[in-house]
């Protein structure tokens, strides 16, 4: 048993698996993730008008392959309210269609 436990604590994926979960340091890797994700995100801007709100995102074009057109970031969720992807666009579309329900 003793061989088992010392394999797995020196394998460091116990703690990967859950936002809830601290390492012997006392991180939790989860979170460290999110942080280096976000470093490497687009740049999303929301600017409040007195006739409504401005959107806007900056697109990184991974492949010239990619249509003119597709993985919209700035979507319609409603006539009166809309959202931006920042980050994964399937993700952020699955939530985009969530909130259109």
């Amino acid at each position: 048993k003793s061989e088992k436990k010392d394999i797995f604590q020196m394998s460091g994926s116990m703690y990967d698996l859950s936002c809830m979960t601290y390492s012997s340091d006392g991180k939790i890797f989860q979170v460290d993730y999110a942080n280096k994700a976000i470093e490497n995100s687009e740049t999303i801007v929301g600017v409040v008008c007195k006739d409504g709100v401005i959107l806007g995102s900056e697109k990184l074009v991974l492949s010239k392959m990619l249509v003119e057109g597709t993985n919209r970031r700035i979507h319609n969720v409603h006539d009166s309210c809309g959202m931006v992807i920042g980050g994964r666009v399937p993700d952020g579309r699955h939530m985009v269609n969530l909130a259109r329900e």
